[in-house]
């Protein structure tokens, strides 16, 4: 991947659970104590809204685009299952892992799996958890398993999958977890969600509706961002926004 390539990050594979999951990252530096977990979105789950996409693989490595701008020494890139699979891998892939499984329990711990070994190998003690669209929800649901979260960041994040649905009047995730339910499990953990003034596909009222559910939110940021939406400007805006919110 062009991105990747640019920045010298190394590409790899994970088996994790019932899963292989791709993996870019740069040279660990093991006397580094935190490492940054960047969490793909849901990438191309449908290609409309009757027909069902054959490959999950995001069109644009958004994801990727905020992890190399991440000032942490330690910092890795997980893929979400089935993406950036070949195509014989494709045929062994269930599509109810990137439609109504997405966020199943065994998705979860398949990239807590992930996260323990590229732990293990970065030497690294501590975790910071980042999720886009999607990815945001995973990203909540992996802290609320985890005991070395010290912050959540989601982008554009789906928070509240069956309020999303409902919106949107789509099929419920029914074989999915939902952050929303762990809300309050995890509030003492800080977190920011950068939610987009314009995005009409996970609205504010979404990560509103987590926040009602952290019943204390004090250690919570929920930051609005003029001028995005759920696929723009986020990368050209990343940097300030660590720099404003995140690692100030």
């Amino acid at each position: 991947m062009a991105v990747a390539n640019d920045h010298g990050w190394r590409p790899a594979q994970i088996v994790a659970g019932q899963f292989v999951l791709r993996t870019f990252h740069p040279a660990y530096n093991k006397n580094q104590p935190d490492l940054a977990v960047y969490i793909e979105g849901d990438g191309v789950a449908w290609v409309s809204r009757s027909i069902r996409s054959s490959d999950p693989t995001p069109d644009t490595p958004l994801t990727l685009q905020l992890a190399v701008q991440d000032p942490t020494p330690n910092r890795l890139y997980l893929a979400r299952p089935c993406q950036y699979a070949t195509q014989a891998e494709l045929t062994r892939c269930d599509p109810a892992y990137w439609t109504s499984h997405r966020y199943a329990p065994e998705v979860v711990d398949s990239l807590n799996a992930a996260i323990d070994q590229a732990k293990r190998e970065s030497g690294a003690r501590q975790i910071s958890l980042f999720g886009y669209s999607g990815g945001g929800n995973l990203a909540v649901l992996v802290a609320g398993q985890r005991r070395d979260v010290t912050r959540v960041v989601t982008v554009a994040g789906n928070l509240d999958h069956g309020a999303w649905t409902r919106l949107h009047r789509d099929t419920p995730l029914f074989g999915s977890l939902d952050a929303v339910d762990v809300a309050q499990a995890v509030s003492a953990i800080p977190q920011v969600h950068f939610v987009g003034s314009d995005d009409d596909v996970v609205p504010a009222a979404i990560s509103g509706s987590f926040l009602d559910r952290s019943g204390d939110t004090s250690r919570i940021t929920v930051i609005n961002v003029p001028g995005a939406d759920h696929d723009c400007c986020w990368t050209e805006k990343w940097a300030a926004l660590l720099r404003g919110y995140v690692y100030r």
